[in-house]
């Protein structure tokens, strides 16, 4: 009697062990339902980031097979993400010819590196359009840090590529202007100076003195003539000069006057007669004529003047009124008669 109430006991003991047993598992599976609803629901949000990007995503395994394709392949390259599964060598086989070696190199410091890495080239779609591939990739690992592949985004920039070649052929299109026009530039600058010099000589070998001054009266430009009237050793030392610089006082005072009259007045000077002195103390006669010298708006920023030495003229001149003179003295005081008729008898 004693024994069988220890079975039973026991038998009850065993029931309630089994019974929480059966708890814990029934827990552990609820618990492992959970994780794997989470992770459903996980790999869910994930999937959809993924397959709705723009760009084109995939991930190549340790061993080089592809674990997954964004749909996004379809929209940029003409194939779709089964494609690419069911045949490794499509990536490689649809980059262009002339990228292919480019693109095996990178692919080669990938394996080696490890390491993040980025490259631009192009490819053919399945109608045969090419388009310009910008091309990002970097190792995947886990949490322990063990390397699970390579994950890349391949986004098309072919609108880029093209925008950037037509800005190149403007640019270039340009400079090819620039470069004519400077030609033709350096060409009329050439041919500018030519004709300059040529117009220097002639002016420096006409016999007039010409000048042109500023508001001020200082020189601005004077030919060979009038340098060498005035004592100075080339036409460039007269610039920035008055005639101060050169002429007694009320000398120079004279010329000033004129000179403000017709930058005054906006009106011409011509004729004038004017004695003056030269380096070696000699008097010459200009005739000389001032004109205003007007800016691209009209205003009157100075004076040009064109001298022309009259003193043989004048020595002429002087010759003839003193022998005029002598000629009537003598003819008023002679003792004869003296007439003069013309052909008619008058």
């Amino acid at each position: 009697m004693k024994d069988e109430r220890k079975t039973k006991h026991q038998l009850i003991a065993g029931t309630g062990e089994l019974r929480r047993q059966v708890a814990d598992m029934e827990a552990a599976e609820a618990r492992q339902r959970q994780r794997e609803v989470a992770l459903r629901e996980s790999e869910t949000r994930f999937r959809t980031v993924a397959d709705f990007t723009h760009d084109w995503e995939y991930w190549r395994g340790p061993e080089g097979n592809l674990i997954y394709v964004s749909p996004s392949c379809q929209r940029i390259t003409g194939y779709g993400p089964h494609e690419f599964h069911d045949d490794p060598a499509l990536m490689e086989a649809i980059v262009h010819p002339d990228d292919r070696a480019h693109v095996a190199e990178h692919q080669q410091q990938e394996s080696l590196n490890h390491s993040a890495g980025t490259i631009e080239f192009r490819i053919l779609t399945r109608s045969g359009e090419e388009r310009w591939i910008d091309h990002l990739c970097q190792p995947v690992r886990d949490a322990d840090g063990v390397w699970q592949g390579r994950r890349a985004s391949n986004r098309d920039i072919t609108q880029r590529k093209q925008a950037e070649e037509s800005l190149k052929m403007l640019r270039d299109q340009l400079e090819e202007l620039v470069r004519e026009r400077t030609a033709e530039l350096e060409e009329l600058s050439d041919q500018m100076v030519a004709e300059r010099s040529l117009l220097r000589t002639v002016i420096d070998n006409l016999p007039d003195s010409i000048y042109a001054k500023d508001a001020q009266s200082r020189f601005l430009v004077g030919n060979a003539t009038v340098a060498r009237m005035m004592g100075a050793a080339t036409p460039h030392d007269l610039l920035g000069k008055t005639d101060f610089d050169f002429y007694p006082p009320e000398l120079a005072s004279k010329f000033r006057a004129d000179d403000e009259a017709v930058v005054r007045t906006g009106q011409p000077a011509a004729n004038i007669e004017e004695p003056v002195l030269d380096p070696q103390g000699n008097t010459h006669w200009l005739l000389t004529t001032k004109v205003p010298l007007r800016d691209g708006q009209g205003n009157v920023v100075g004076l040009v003047g064109i001298g022309r030495d009259i003193s043989e003229r004048k020595q002429i001149e002087e010759a003839l009124r003193a022998s005029e003179a002598k000629y009537r003295e003598l003819v008023e005081n002679a003792n004869s008669i003296i007439l003069r008729m013309d052909a008619e008898g008058s």
